[in-house]
């Protein structure tokens, strides 16, 4: 019986540092663009990767500030992995000189399932 108790502790561990990690990514607070053919956001997949670009070109994963280096060797370690994903939460005002070399560096990987996080247009809001 001790250890289906530890196995139980152990995987409510898990799933409660697991949402944690969620609420960060959602809680960076960007303004979004908006789109009139924006889909509903899908269940988070096991292989998704989470950039923010903020107005001033900040890329912020999982709530750390990280340099693009960083971020592309994060790509290329998700393309080594079944169905890679990344999702980008890129600011309206942030320059596309600094979500462009995302794109690059999700095809180098070999990254194909890229989305982009907006609003929908006809004021449904939501982090879509």
């Amino acid at each position: 019986m001790t250890p289906l108790i530890d196995v139980t502790f152990l995987l409510v561990t898990f799933f409660l540092a697991a949402s944690q990690l969620v609420k960060i990514d959602a809680g960076e607070r960007v303004d979004l663009p908006s789109a009139t053919l924006a889909a509903a956001a899908e269940a988070a997949t096991p292989n998704r990767v989470t950039v923010t670009v903020a107005a001033d070109g900040t890329l912020r994963v999982a709530g750390q500030v990280r340099d693009r280096a960083f971020v592309a060797a994060l790509f290329a370690e998700a393309g080594t992995k079944p169905d890679p994903e990344v999702r980008l939460r890129c600011d309206r005002a942030a320059p596309f000189s600094e979500v462009e070399p995302l794109l690059v560096a999700c095809a180098e990987a070999g990254v194909r399932d890229v989305k982009f996080a907006v609003l929908q247009r006809d004021g449904g809001g939501g982090d879509r």
